[in-house]
């Protein structure tokens, strides 16, 4: 608890008046997480990972919540897993290199990891977690105090066709340092080194 204190307390009286509220996305791991550069120094710090507020994306790697969406929408792993690549790469389409307007819209500022909870907009207004909710790649967050507004958004329709999309990616795991792949079922899927990709795709363009 005192160690959030100190995080907030540093985003209000240090970083936000320094840098306003305006931010480059360095990095997007997911289609609800990246990477804003509040240091300006083009490096993605850790302390600059920032979970976007009130959605919940598809991981692109297993765990305990990729296990539950799977339960939620009664999908497979590598089901689930395509929904998560193709929620960074909407996220990235979206955000990567781009100047956004990042602020705090949440009842808690941070998540239980330490990430401060940001809501994104960019390009003149457009609003990320609608954006994203919109186009069937995330579902809307119950636990968030913009769980209410954001719900109309949600498009569980959308989720089920982008499933056909899904099924049709040839998902591997790549290590770019040994530039290798690896099968998804295999246990270098939970290497955080490693990235989810399409095998289709040119390895050299990706984007975590």
């Amino acid at each position: 608890m005192i160690k959030r204190i100190i995080l907030l307390l540093i985003a209000i009286f240090i970083v936000l008046p320094v840098f306003g509220t305006e931010y480059k996305v360095i990095r997007v791991v997911d289609g609800d997480t990246v990477y804003l550069d509040f240091n300006n120094n083009g490096i993605a710090d850790k302390s600059e990972r920032v979970r976007l507020s009130g959605i919940d994306a598809f991981e692109v790697r297993p765990s305990e919540n990729l296990a539950r969406q799977m339960a939620r929408m009664k999908i497979e792993t590598g089901e689930a897993l395509a929904l998560g690549y193709l929620g960074r790469e909407f996220a990235a389409k979206e955000l990567l290199w781009k100047t956004v307007n990042a602020e705090f819209s949440d009842k808690n500022a941070f998540d239980k990891y330490d990430r401060p909870l940001m809501s994104i907009t960019y390009d003149n207004g457009k609003d990320f977690e609608k954006e994203i909710l919109k186009a069937g790649l995330a579902v809307v967050y119950k636990n968030s105090t913009r769980a209410k507004k954001l719900k109309r958004y949600e498009n569980l329709k959308k989720i089920r066709e982008n499933l056909k999309t899904a099924n049709s990616l040839n998902l591997m795991y790549y290590n770019r340092r040994e530039n290798k792949t690896f099968p998804i079922t295999s246990e270098e899927a939970l290497n955080p080194e490693n990235i989810l990709i399409n095998i289709k795709d040119d390895l050299s363009t990706q984007k975590e």
